[in-house]
């Protein structure tokens, strides 16, 4: 169905917005970089990314107005239909969840055959959410991709017949654009601990508070402060209330930074970044961009970070959902500055496996295998 003149399969990618996203960010990268796939896209909305995504394509399109709702998608299947007639892909990726809505009422409409790129751990989907994707909206989908090992794992067994693969997420790192620091690991008393995971009560924030106010006791040769970015517009603003209401109480300096765009900045005065998820985290791209600043991480023990962290190689795990255990797992790495400079040496090496032009190059295999596969 392509018309591109050296043969490559035409890819068109599905997302519910612009914002600045995981999923987008890693997808804009992918427009950028991915000359292997003859690409285009449409966006259910717009959002902040949106003039640099169509800047990478010549098929572009932006279907709504108003920000997406699990509600407006399906409304919005004609439209899409009528650009997959009119953009010819091979194929089509969903590239977020909320994408798959309207996806698969649009799937009647056309015959392309279509790909769910998933970023989902089934624990955080709850309720009419869960049913309707388990029990409709991921079944119109041909095939998975997925961005861990983690996450190819939570596809529901009625599906695992269909192709799957998984393509770890573009992350924004790489040689040329990430400059390791060069001191050696807590080299001051002062440590500054960041999470860049929004508030939110699955993202475990309340459980890093209450953490991070055990560590003077427990390593009382070190001033430990918390800086907590990310945006609270998608929170229950109970939480975001009781996690201020734990940060005024604690014996550590918190602070609540909001949305941060530029991250290389946060990343190159931070000492420790912690991922503190209740449930498994499916990949984790913050991990990967501070490992390749030279940062320490400090990560739970399951999901797609493990698939990235080796405990005592190239940062530290703790026992999930636990405070107490990330506590100690914190109060020892900041207390063997030794041991922390060498973990800090090994983390940036991860660029050799999960840096961009890797897995740009990657994602474009994996669909083009899938292309293939599913054309037959």
């Amino acid at each position: 169905m392509s018309s591109d003149p050296t043969g490559r399969p035409r890819i068109l990618f599905v997302d519910h917005s612009a914002e600045p996203g995981g999923g987008q960010l890693g997808l804009l990268r992918y427009l950028r970089g991915g000359h292997s796939t003859d690409n285009a896209l449409v966006l259910l909305s717009g959002g902040p990314l949106a003039s640099e995504m169509a800047a990478t394509v010549e098929s572009f399109a932006i279907l709504g107005e108003k920000p997406f709702s699990f509600v407006r998608g399906p409304l919005l299947a004609r439209r899409l239909a009528a650009e997959i007639r009119r953009i010819k892909p091979d194929l089509i990726v969903a590239n977020s969840l909320y994408a798959t809505v309207t996806m698969a009422f649009a799937a009647r409409l056309t015959r392309i055959p279509r790909v769910y790129y998933s970023r989902v751990s089934m624990q955080t989907l709850r309720g009419l959410k869960r049913v309707l994707a388990l029990g409709f909206f991921f079944r119109q989908f041909d095939a998975f991709l997925a961005n861990s090992a983690f996450t190819e794992s939570c596809i529901p067994p009625s599906l695992r017949s269909r192709p799957s693969a998984i393509a770890y997420p573009i992350c924004g790192v790489d040689v040329e654009s990430v400059e390791p620091r060069t001191a050696p690991a807590l080299a001051s008393r002062e440590v500054r601990i960041v999470s860049l995971s929004r508030p939110d009560w699955w993202k475990g924030t309340d459980l890093l508070i209450e953490a991070v106010g055990l560590l003077p006791q427990m390593s009382p040769g070190r001033s430990f402060t918390l800086d907590i970015y990310g945006g609270t517009f998608f929170s229950d603003p109970v939480f975001v209330e009781k996690i201020h209401e734990m940060a005024d109480a604690s014996p550590v300096a918190i602070d609540f930074k909001g949305h941060q765009s530029d991250v290389n900045a946060i990343l190159a005065t931070a000492d420790v970044l912690v991922l503190s998820t209740r449930f498994p985290e499916p990949f984790g791209q913050v991990v990967v961009q501070a490992m390749a600043h030279g940062v320490l991480v400090v990560v739970p023990d399951e999901g797609g970070p493990v698939e990235v962290v080796t405990d005592g190689v190239n940062g530290r795990t703790f026992a999930s959902g636990q405070p107490d255990d990330l506590a100690r797992v914190i109060a020892e790495t900041v207390d063997d500055a030794a041991a922390a400079s060498r973990m800090a040496s090994e983390a940036v090496k991860v660029i050799d496996g999960f840096g961009d032009r890797h897995a740009i190059e990657a994602l474009g295999h994996e669909l083009r295998v899938l292309e293939r596969a599913l054309r037959r």
